[in-house]
């Protein structure tokens, strides 16, 4: 009874401790844990999809945003990241009727943890509005890509892409008989429809507030919205890419915060609006839209992804001579208990 009772050679109690830490993954790479660590909160972000073109293009989708609780992970062991890039940007040609049938999503973000890897969808491409085109529809992804207006048929929609479950929402479809565009989904509500004519271009949806996970604004990574994307926050995450409209005296949407891309305001025939946007880089937002009254324009990039990983304060004491009940029960069940 030297020690107290306790099954085990004699027990020399040391105290322990390790701070919080968070660590934002902007490239892909290993992440290192901390000694002590056996969870970790994870918050995974995929690239935005891109804004589209046409005679009226969407908004991009924004990248998917997965947040897991609880994963468990071995103290001090690197465990690998992929960072999605966004959807490239797509170029009106000029003034021709014609215009590209192309979609870009926004490229899928993962972290693995051992036999667990968490993935985050690229955001969906948006509609392009070709006439005639076949890619009017915005595209499915972590958010839904908003849809563009192609011009023919009379009446025409076209329809906002599907976000991912948990991850995202959906696009917003284009105005039926009209020129504005849907707005992209966001992480955090779905896009806007476009409205009749002379309507501002529809608006994307809002990202995700992720500061009650891992703390209130002002943090180092933080990524405020920038310029030409959604409201200037911080701590919110994957907005829906505005989407864009015909009228030369109307606004194109606004980008949702969270990164999202603002559209183009449509200017004078052979002129090129102003005022659109890529999606923020590393918050996962996804671009805005342009017209075809903007020849030459450009229908937005996405932006690429990033990973936040939380690994909790711990703090206690420790007896190195003890055994856990659990590990004196194995060892008896597999007599090999001393």
């Amino acid at each position: 009874m030297a020690n107290g009772g306790i099954i085990g050679p004699t027990n020399t109690p040391s105290p322990f401790s390790q701070a919080e830490v968070i660590t934002a993954k902007t490239a892909s790479g290993a992440f290192t844990t901390a000694p002590l660590t056996t969870e970790v909160l994870t918050a995974v972000i995929a690239g935005g999809g891109q804004g589209g073109i046409g005679n009226t293009g969407g908004g991009g989708g924004a990248g998917g945003l997965l947040v897991t609780p609880s994963t468990a992970v071995c103290g001090a062991t690197p465990y690998c990241a992929v960072i999605g890039a966004g959807g490239a940007a797509t170029v009106q040609p000029g003034h021709v009727p014609t215009a590209p049938c192309v979609q870009y999503p926004g490229t899928n973000t993962s972290i693995t943890f051992g036999p667990v890897t968490l993935t985050a969808i690229g955001g969906g491409g948006a509609g392009t509005g070709t006439p005639g085109g076949s890619v009017h529809a915005g595209a499915p992804g972590g958010s839904g890509g908003g849809g563009g207006y192609k011009g023919t048929p009379t009446g025409s929609v076209g329809t906002g892409g599907t976000g991912t479950a948990c991850q995202g929402n959906d696009g917003g479809d284009s105005y039926c008989g009209g020129e504005p565009g849907g707005g992209g989904g966001g992480a955090g509500a779905i896009g806007a429809d476009g409205v009749a004519p002379p309507g501002a271009g529809a608006v994307g949806g809002a990202g995700r507030d992720l500061t009650p996970f891992f703390g209130s604004a002002p943090q180092p990574f933080y990524i405020a919205d920038g310029p030409n994307a959604g409201a200037s926050v911080g701590g919110i995450f994957a907005g829906g890419g505005g989407g864009s409209t015909g009228s030369p005296t109307s606004l194109g949407g606004n980008g949702g915060t969270g990164g999202g891309g603002n559209a183009a305001q449509p200017g004078p025939a052979g002129a090129c609006g102003g005022g659109s946007g890529d999606g923020v880089a590393n918050t996962g937002g996804a671009g805005g839209g342009v017209a075809f009254a903007d020849f030459g324009g450009t229908g937005k990039a996405g932006g690429s992804g990033i990973v936040l990983i939380k690994e909790a304060a711990l703090c206690g004491v420790s007896a190195s001579g003890m055994w856990p009940q659990r590990a004196q029960y194995d060892n008896k069940v597999a007599g090999t208990w001393p």
